[in-house]
């Protein structure tokens, strides 16, 4: 049977995390909880500004949050369902068409709020853009350490990428679905790994189990790719 996890056989699982909390210890400052705001209701009138420009302020100061931006709590573990309806309910408040009768000044404001809540709605709903975003907020972005990421994610884990990189290009279209559950597994045991850790808040963990979990991402879309053609 075809294999992409030959060597990767749980490399990533709590073994990995218990060893680095006896070097990191257990002090790290855990996540700092978020304001959940919620949107303004759909029934105030369109000329009654005052709570639609004050989230308009406080969320064009809060942007940088995606969380906050969409009164998610500031976790890993979020509901899609939550997610994406906070997301359908401020975009239905916020549509730049909905705003036409505003001054120009106005119009960009709203345009521009409203790019922010589907750039924010787009990183939330992945795991690992959600996982990178968080490590962001705690000031560890994985952007530093991806100059070096042999020492952030490990040398036999980047050879069982480059194995399985070669199992995806030797293997037949129309034989990539037991490829693509083994994928998805991976995806969704690294995904424990990260929750894990930020609840722990061994941030270092995190860092190195979500760049592990982008790489396996970039797998998954990758046999995907193949099976459409």
């Amino acid at each position: 049977m075809l294999s992409l996890c030959t060597n990767f056989a749980r490399t990533t699982r709590r073994p990995v995390l218990q060893r680095m909390r006896k070097f990191h210890g257990t002090s790290h400052d855990q996540l700092p909880a978020a304001t959940v705001v919620l949107p303004p209701s759909d029934s105030d009138d369109d000329d009654d500004d005052g709570h639609g420009q004050q989230y308009q302020q406080q969320q064009h100061e809060e942007h940088e949050d995606h969380f906050h931006l969409l009164g998610i709590d500031r976790q890993y573990d979020v509901s899609l369902a939550t997610l994406k309806s906070n997301y359908r309910q401020l975009m239905t408040r916020y549509h730049p068409d909905k705003h036409s009768n505003k001054t120009n000044e106005q119009r960009q404001s709203i345009e521009q709020l409203a790019s922010q809540i589907t750039n924010a709605y787009e990183v939330l709903r992945e795991p690992d853009t959600r996982a990178t975003h968080l490590l962001d907020l705690v000031g560890h972005p994985l952007e530093e350490a991806s100059s070096a990421s042999d020492s952030v994610v490990g040398n036999a884990f980047l050879m069982s990428i480059m194995e399985a990189r070669e199992t995806i290009e030797s293997t037949a279209p129309n034989q990539m679905r037991p490829l693509l559950s083994q994928a998805e597994a991976q995806i969704e045991a690294i995904g424990n790994d990260v929750r894990e850790a930020f609840d722990d808040g061994e941030y270092a963990s995190a860092l190195k189990f979500t760049a592990q979990l982008k790489y396996w991402v970039r797998i998954q879309a990758t046999i995907k790719e193949k099976m459409e053609d």
